[in-house]
């Protein structure tokens, strides 16, 4: 019998648990569930997992629920990676996770080597099938055309059907804190040869609108730093690399007033929360001491009039109301989680949609050629949401291809080989996950 361990039982678990419950009796598997809470899967037991309630900050008891497999599945929050990563490279055990690389896990690449073991990273949604179904095409456009231009966006969303009024036109689909911390790191892309620098100011100012065939238009912002994936992605001679986040239209302008008001500062703390209320909560960082109507504060401060979408996206939240917040401590990003999370969580009749397009141009002929690939999929249920589909089902893909000994890999990589990702996204076609293609 073979063990795997999955550390995190949140919401892009879920689909990537039950994927290998199924396979558990053909491949004699045994899955150990490890959280803080696992409540779900004690209520709602599948076939050969077995929860386990753990302290990730208990390093001994992390550790013996390691010995006994052949691999480690984190679905636990980026920051908690190299912690992770770190006692799998000591112990030798095979290591796989949806988050982005960090220069230093990076690091690590001996470690595992030596231990004749592998740490797959980036093997989600995004980062994860953006990479592979990108590379399926820069491989086939790499080999026969002079590639010039890749734009890779990628959006969780709502479906339409599932909107009532809601300005935003958005709720949380997956992580909260990331959602709210989204941009905080600043943006760094490739546009025509010159390397483009965006601060946290500026990420949701610079907004390009992408139409996606059947779907409609969206906004997208630059996401984290693209430079990178030039080695990555063997796009060195290149113009123009792009990697960025689709939101509905109007989500921006919005969001970036919650960025000028300070209350994504995730560094500062919030003083007397419990009975602060979300109008003083509002005030507290540009406008700290001014007692003027906050709707003219803001519509002075900002240019902005006190009946424009970004002035309604806050009402709707509730900002400037005298409600009283009641948390205690936290920073400002937490506190407006916290406000979020009342009225972005999602609700029983609603689903979640997943969009994602590249676009590509390319030299055909001595001629400039453009190709469109994109998908959607929309969620089933608040269980297996489209998120949780398209976060695990890779995963799960992956670790039956490792079951199989289809996988030789020692050291840390990114899911870029074909021989990784032409199975996968073979069978995510059988989910639903299917790209289209338009050439003009």
């Amino acid at each position: 019998m073979k063990n795997i361990l999955i550390l995190g039982a949140g919401k892009s678990s879920t689909v990537l648990i039950k994927y290998l419950s199924n396979l558990s009796e053909k491949f004699n598997l045994k899955i150990k569930v490890a959280a803080l809470d696992v409540s779900y899967f004690f209520s709602n037991p599948l076939n050969n997992v077995l929860p386990i309630e753990l302290d990730i900050n208990n390093l001994d008891q992390l550790k013996r629920n390691m010995m006994d497999v052949s691999l480690v599945v984190s679905m636990l929050p980026n920051f908690m990676h190299f912690k992770i990563a770190k006692i799998c490279s000591n112990i030798g055990k095979n290591l796989i996770t949806a988050s982005y690389l960090t220069s230093e896990i990076k690091k690590l690449h001996n470690n595992f080597l030596k231990k004749n073991a592998f740490l797959v990273m980036e093997m989600g949604l995004d980062p994860g099938i953006d990479h592979m179904s990108a590379m399926k095409i820069i491989h086939k456009l790499g080999r026969d055309y002079n590639l010039k231009s890749f734009e890779s966006y990628t959006g969780g969303l709502l479906t339409p059907n599932s909107k009532s009024y809601n300005p935003w036109n958005y709720k949380f689909t997956w992580n909260s804190k990331n959602v709210v911390l989204a941009g905080s790191q600043g943006a760094i892309y490739l546009e025509n040869k010159k390397k483009v620098k965006l601060s946290y100011d500026e990420i949701f100012n610079k907004i390009n609108l992408i139409e996606i065939p059947q779907l409609g238009v969206f906004e997208g912002y630059a996401n984290r730093d693209s430079i990178k994936y030039l080695d990555i992605y063997n796009l060195k001679n290149i113009d123009t690399l792009f990697r960025g986040t689709l939101r509905n239209r109007g989500f921006s302008s919005a969001w970036n007033l919650l960025v000028k008001l300070g209350l994504t500062d995730d560094k500062t703390s919030v003083n007397k929360s419990l009975n602060m209320t979300y109008n003083n909560f509002l005030r507290s960082k540009v406008f700290k001491n001014k007692k003027e109507d906050i709707y003219e504060l803001i519509s002075s401060k900002f240019n902005i009039k006190k009946n424009s979408l970004e002035v309604q996206c806050l009402d709707w939240l509730e900002l400037f109301s005298n409600k009283l917040i009641k948390i205690k401590n936290g920073t400002y990003a937490d506190v407006l989680e916290h406000i979020l999370s009342k009225k972005w969580n999602m609700k029983k009749n609603e689903t979640d949609r997943v969009v994602m397009v590249h676009r590509f141009k390319y030299f055909k002929n001595k001629k400039l050629r453009n190709l469109v690939s994109y998908f959607h999929i929309d969620g089933k249920n608040q269980i297996e949401t489209a998120m949780a589909q398209t976060v695990g089902l890779p995963i799960g893909i992956f670790i039956k291809l490792f079951l199989m000994n289809k996988i030789n890999l020692k050291g840390i990589h990114l899911p870029v080989k074909e021989e990784i990702y032409n199975p996968i996204l073979k069978e995510l076609k059988t989910f639903g996950i299917n790209f289209k293609e338009v050439n003009y």
